[in-house]
């Protein structure tokens, strides 16, 4: 029976510009994410989905460069980072944050939550056919996001996400079996990034 694979990545560091406000990749990030797709280039990727924010979204360009895709990029906003609970290791900072964010409060995490468990029950699927090949999927989204996803997958405590580190355009590799049974094979893998390219803010 087939399995599906699934690729999450965080997108590549990046700083926020006027016209972007939603992040625009530095140099680093812009090698950080060559490198990414570099590594996967073994890697039989059927598709590649990524967040609609603007970090994201070069990220998974840059990677998409080195694999074949007719139907492109799937860009979704369901992907976009999110604030999914409110850890109490977290809480003064997600608190400040709100206190001071033009587009987030604390109201919001109730939407975000919504948001990242829609996400885990669309692609954290069952493969379609189970008699066709094997699929592998890069997920190119956010921090908070896959740290959150990964939670669901180990079925632990969610606010757990908050005790998780995760490096930019790291990668971590979960298998759904055709029952939806979803196995963690790996986690926040940055073995194809030089020790100088490894980053998290």
């Amino acid at each position: 029976m087939s399995k599906r694979y699934l690729y999450l990545i965080r997108h590549g560091q990046y700083v926020v510009t006027p016209e972007l406000p939603h992040g625009k990749l530095t140099h680093l990030g812009q090698l950080q994410a060559e490198h990414t797709g570099k590594h996967l280039l073994d890697v039989p990727v059927t598709k590649i989905h990524c967040s609609s924010m603007s970090r994201a979204v070069e990220t998974a360009q840059i990677i998409a460069e080195n694999f074949h895709l007719p139907e492109g990029i799937r860009q979704t906003d369901i992907l976009r980072e999110c604030v999914p609970s409110l850890p109490m290791r977290l809480e003064p900072q997600i608190r400040h944050y709100a206190a001071h964010a033009p587009d987030f409060d604390l109201e919001d995490i109730i939407v975000h939550r919504m948001q990242a468990d829609d996400a885990y029950e669309y692609y954290f699927r069952p493969p379609d056919n189970p008699y066709l090949a094997d699929s592998h999927e890069l997920v190119v989204c956010h921090g908070n996001l896959i740290r959150y996803l990964v939670c669901r997958v180990l079925n632990t405590t969610l606010d757990a996400w908050a005790n998780l580190y995760i490096i930019h355009c790291s990668i971590s590799l979960i298998r759904v079996d055709d029952s939806g049974l979803t196995t963690l094979m790996y986690y926040n893998n940055t073995e194809h990034l030089p020790n100088k390219m490894r980053t998290e803010a």
